[in-house]
């Protein structure tokens, strides 16, 4: 191996000192990593081997780092760092070059990154720009970043609200998927009005969760809603179910509603329901008594 200090150029003093001292004073953070290897053999992580104090300082970390790259940094996966310094290791001693944008765990800066493979890790040089004029790359990359956010956060405060009343309906909801019906949402109602618990209920086809709705028609209908994309409304529906240790006759009202995706693809169902139950007994009810009531005024008349 060529001794360090003979290729030093000229005028630079033949000392042991230089290279530490010049770690130290330099602006840009310098870091060598040592490849983490899985059990195929296949490079998945980097561990943390030495850091200069500009990189301690800018990693916010101290020697010795307990943690490795991507526990430090969980946002490389998604940006392309860590397959950045994949690639660049496997590519031997080629320099390579990358600049990302880094929001997440309490970091927030634009990096332009330098590296190659020195012996058996990666030497790694980069630059936080933060602190400097932000070129207009960076700047309209902050911004599309912080437009993403917004609306990321719009998307995700309408979703929590769209749950809260998916949760709270009071109606019968429930989403079917698939020839076979796979039930990809059920709320709390309809698996009240079933019988079932949410567990039982989710990712069950629905002729599984309940069998004895077999036969009663309900299958045609989905099969038929999903193939012609025509709603079904039903009134007063009668249905035979197993729940609460007996079986019960119901009536429902309630509508079948296609799903479609984005390119217009029908790939479900939607059922919207209530149980009226109480009310068609009732007037089933009212409606036996009316006709014994007016049998009995005839025989009476009939006997006058």
């Amino acid at each position: 191996m060529p001794d360090f200090l003979a290729l030093l150029p000229a005028g630079l003093p033949n000392t042991p000192q230089l290279l530490p001292a010049l770690l130290d004073l330099l602006p840009n953070s310098v870091v060598y990593c040592v490849p983490q290897f899985d059990a195929a053999g296949e490079v998945v992580d980097f561990n943390f081997a030495y850091l200069n104090p500009a990189a301690e300082r800018a990693l916010r970390l101290s020697v010795p780092v307990t943690v490795t790259y991507s526990q430090q940094f969980p946002g490389s996966h998604e940006n392309g760092a860590l397959a950045f310094f994949r690639t660049t290791w496997l590519a031997g001693g080629e320099v390579g070059h990358f600049e990302m944008l880094y929001q997440d765990n309490g970091y927030d800066g634009y990096y332009q990154i330098t590296a190659r493979r020195l012996a058996e890790g990666l030497l790694i040089s980069f630059l936080n720009t933060a602190e400097q004029p932000r070129t207009a790359v960076e700047q309209a990359l902050r911004a599309s970043q912080a437009r993403e956010r917004v609306a990321l956060a719009a998307a995700e405060t309408q979703r929590g609200e769209l749950q809260r009343i998916f949760e709270q309906a009071p109606v019968a909801i429930a989403v079917y998927r698939g020839p076979t019906f796979i039930i990809e949402l059920a709320n709390p109602l309809v698996c009240a009005l079933w019988g079932r618990t949410q567990v039982q209920a989710l990712h069950t086809p629905l002729l599984e969760l309940l069998p004895e709705i077999k036969g009663q028609g309900y299958e045609e209908l989905l099969t038929e809603v999903m193939a012609t994309g025509v709603p079904y409304v039903a009134t007063e529906m009668p249905s035979t179910i197993d729940r609460h240790g007996r079986r019960d006759t119901v009536y429902w009202n309630f509508v079948y509603l296609p799903v479609r995706e984005a390119d217009g693809r029908i790939t479900g169902a939607m059922v919207v329901a209530t149980e009226v139950s109480e009310q068609v007994q009732g007037r089933q009810q009212v409606q036996a008594l009316n006709n014994e009531l007016e049998g009995r005024v005839a025989q009476r008349t009939e006997q006058l």
